[in-house]
């Protein structure tokens, strides 16, 4: 990956994007649009790239849950990411 975060900021990949947009009851496919509007606050993502400062908090591959709004999407060799300040994680996954 070529993209780096800058200052006190990771770079982050969204986990289970499909699943936000549709959800399967029995055999039906209900799309996001049809379903009732219910307000995710927060998601979950996995940290690709992190900066020189925020390499002291987060690694590379660690599970982060970031507001629902946050970040700058980007798009690199087809894949989506997200740039978003350290302040914006809201808690992480440890692996003991």
């Amino acid at each position: 990956m070529k993209l780096t975060p800058f200052l006190n900021r990771i770079v982050v990949k969204k986990i289970n994007e499909a699943a936000e947009n549709e959800e399967k009851i029995g055999s039906l496919y209900i799309p996001k649009v049809a379903q009732e509007n219910q307000l995710k606050e927060q998601r979950a993502a996995t940290v690709e790239a992190v900066s020189e400062q925020s390499s002291k908090y987060f690694h590379i591959g660690q599970t982060v849950f970031i507001g629902k709004y946050s970040g700058i999407e980007v798009k690199e060799n087809g894949i989506d990411y997200l740039i978003v300040k350290i302040e914006d994680v809201h808690g992480y996954l440890k692996n003991d």
